[in-house]
């Protein structure tokens, strides 16, 4: 199962940033003007899914230059020649939806002294369906598909149309949005597996605590002193093996394991005795009935019993175990049915390989 290659594309996880001490931007993501738009926001009752989601501007009708885009740092390097797919859902109350679409830098659109605003888009969506008036009620879905270069490190979400005419009122202070949730970052290519580096480079990017002052300072510090970090050598390649374990499994509405699940976590146990294993992640998921507290609370505990079964029973082995849950954010397909929820019920087991290239 291929991994999004972009972090916290579901905007879930907030930032405490270090000046104001409380949530006030995405982790991973910030957008390029800092200083006057806001651009996270929390109401799961708005959100595509989950309880946030983010924003750029789209338009400034007291200045014609202004507009925001969402940038965050790509957790692997895109293989040169290979398509990837990205997807994201959008929604507004402005009839602003043609031309949302992409671009990606080798280097940091922070820092850079020239606009993003000037930078070629590397995909956009040509928007058909929207006339005045649109449904300010809905999130619409934009998928595009792009062929790597091998030199992107950072990607940026935003508008690229050329001129914005717009006649209604603003969303707040002479600005016009453009929400977004659930952006994701896929291969096509079955074959390609997540990097080695993936889970350092969001923990680096989650470390990135400045959003106000001491963000304005450090742009303008490296935009009159541009330093150039060079990509980290590639070494080697992940193969993973994915196992599922689902709901009948434990007990119901329990963390507790069923008999029946013994045996399949012993053959489980039995491939972490193999050399080359780098790391195992354990994913806990729920469906969407229910509170979102006690989703969370199910699908951590899930993963929590498989990590203490699978750890009692390779006892001695010193590659890391790491659990996540994901309650209901991550389903595999549509909540709408009894045989689509049983389907997202589950915990995912990934075994991370050494492979030299």
């Amino acid at each position: 199962m291929s991994q999004n290659l972009l972090p916290n594309g579901g905007f879930e996880d907030a930032n405490i940033c270090s000046e104001l001490s409380k949530p006030c931007a995405p982790e991973s993501w910030v957008s390029t003007t800092l200083d006057k738009d806001m651009y996270f926001f929390s109401a799961a009752s708005y959100a595509q899914t989950g309880a946030h989601f983010a924003a750029f501007v789209v338009h400034d009708k007291n200045n014609l230059s202004n507009r925001s885009f969402l940038r965050s740092r790509i957790l692997c390097g895109l293989r040169k020649g290979n398509s990837y797919s990205i997807s994201f859902f959008v929604r507004s109350a402005h009839a602003l939806f043609d031309s949302i679409g992409i671009v990606f830098s080798d280097k940091d659109f922070l820092y850079l002294n020239n606009p993003v605003q000037q930078i070629t888009s590397a995909a956009i969506w040509r928007d058909t369906i929207h006339k005045d008036p649109v449904d300010p009620t809905r999130w619409y879905r934009v998928k595009l598909n792009y062929t790597a270069s091998g030199n992107e490190t950072f990607i940026a979400l935003g508008s690229f149309k050329k001129e914005i005419l717009v006649n209604d009122r603003p969303d707040m202070k002479g600005l016009y949005y453009m929400f977004v949730d659930s952006v994701n970052m896929m291969p096509l290519d079955p074959s390609e597996l997540v990097c080695p580096t993936a889970d350092s480079v969001m923990q680096q990017s989650y470390r990135e605590n400045e959003r106000h002052t001491v963000m304005h300072r450090r742009i303008s510090f490296y935009r009159r002193n541009p330093e150039v970090e060079p990509l980290p050598p590639k070494t080697l390649l992940m193969s993973t093996d994915t196992f599922l374990i689902p709901d009948i499994l434990f007990n119901t509405g329990s963390a507790v394991l069923g008999n029946a699940s013994l045996h399949v976590l012993d053959s489980i146990a039995l491939k972490l005795s193999d050399t080359g294993i780098d790391s195992v992640i354990i994913a806990g998921h729920t469906d969407s009935i229910g509170k979102v507290e006690a989703n969370e609370k199910l699908s951590d505990g899930r993963a929590r019993t498989v990590l203490e079964y699978l750890n009692l029973k390779s006892a001695g082995k010193d590659h890391p175990m790491i659990t996540r849950s994901y309650g209901s954010r991550r389903p595999l397909t549509s909540n709408a049915d009894a045989v689509g929820r049983r389907r997202n019920r589950r915990v995912e087991i990934y075994i991370y390989r050494k492979k030299s290239y």
